[in-house]
C-alpha cells in the first residue's frame, strides 16, 4: 500500500503523517510519502501510483482541485481525501470523485475515522480470488478484472493485457463478486462495472474498447444496476 500526503506547509504534512502512523490502522507494508506541492505529487504518481492520497486544497501554484483533476485523468481508482480549512470547494470536488474531506486542524479522531473507511474501500478494490486451472492455483486481484465469460465448465477472466482460465461456472462467482460491482449481463458473461464506458443495444463497451455481450432481457436490469453504481461511486 502506498499513501501520499500533499501540503505546502511542512509542519502540517509532517503532523498528518505522524497522526496516520499513530492510528495503528496502517498495515506493516504501507509506505507513506510527503510532497510540498501538486507538481511533485503528480510526477511521482505517474511513476508509481499511490493507493490513498491526502491532498490539501489551498496550495500555492497548482491547487488541490486542479491536482486532483490531473491525477484522476490517469487513475480512476486512487482514493483522494481532501484536507481543507474551508468547505466552499465541495462542489468542485465532485468532478474529482473525492472520497472524503478532513477539516484543518486535523484531529486524531477525524484522521482515524476517515483512514478506517479508506482502508475498507481499498480492501474492497483489491479483493483477491484464487482460481484453479490444470492443477495449479492462481491468485487474481479483482481490480484487474475487466470481464469474465463462461462456457460449459470453464471460465475465462479477462484483464487489460491478458486472461486467466479456471474450472467452474459463472454462477460459482456471481454472488461473491456482486458486492464488488460485478454484473451478470449475459448467460455467458459478467462485467466489472467500473470498466463500463457505454451500454449499447446488445453489448457493453469497456474503457479499453472490449465488447462484452449483453442479452436483451438483461438490458433494463443492467441499466438500472449501472445507474445505481454510478450514483454510489460518482463515476
Amino acid at each position: 500500500m502506498r499513501i501520499a500526503i500533499c501540503d505546502d506547509e511542512y509542519t502540517l504534512r509532517e503532523d498528518l503523517r505522524e497522526i496516520l502512523n499513530a492510528t495503528g490502522l496502517l498495515p506493516p507494508h504501507a509506505v507513506t510519502e510527503v510532497f510540498p506541492d501538486g507538481v511533485a505529487l503528480l510526477a511521482r504518481h505517474k511513476q508509481n501510483h499511490f493507493d490513498i492520497i491526502f491532498l490539501d486544497i489551498e496550495m500555492d501554484g497548482i491547487n488541490g482541485i486542479t491536482t486532483g483533476r490531473k491525477i484522476r485523468s490517469i487513475d480512476k481508482d486512487v482514493i483522494i481525501i481532501y484536507v481543507t480549512s474551508h468547505n466552499q470547494y465541495v462542489y468542485e470536488s465532485f468532478e474529482v470523485e473525492a472520497f472524503s474531506f478532513i477539516e484543518k486542524p486535523v484531529t486524531d479522531y477525524d484522521a482515524k475515522k476517515v483512514l478506517d473507511r479508506a482502508l475498507r474501500k481499498y480492501r474492497e478494490q483489491h479483493f483477491v480470488i484464487h482460481l484453479k486451472w490444470q492443477g495449479d492455483t492462481h491468485a487474481l486481484d479483482i481490480s484487474e478484472i475487466i470481464y469474465l465469460t463462461g462456457e460449459l465448465n470453464q471460465i475465462t477472466f479477462y484483464t487489460k493485457d491478458s486472461f486467466q482460465k479456471c474450472n467452474g461456472k459463472l454462477s460459482d462467482f456471481e454472488d461473491s463478486l456482486a458486492p464488488y460491482g460485478f454484473l451478470r449481463c449475459h448467460r455467458n458473461a459478467m462485467i466489472n462495472m467500473r470498466n463500463i464506458k457505454s451500454i449499447e443495444c446488445s453489448e457493453i463497451i469497456t474503457h479499453c474498447k472490449k465488447k462484452v455481450p449483453m442479452s436483451k432481457r438483461k438490458r433494463p436490469i443492467c441499466l438500472r444496476a449501472y445507474n445505481s453504481y454510478t450514483i454510489k461511486y460518482r463515476i
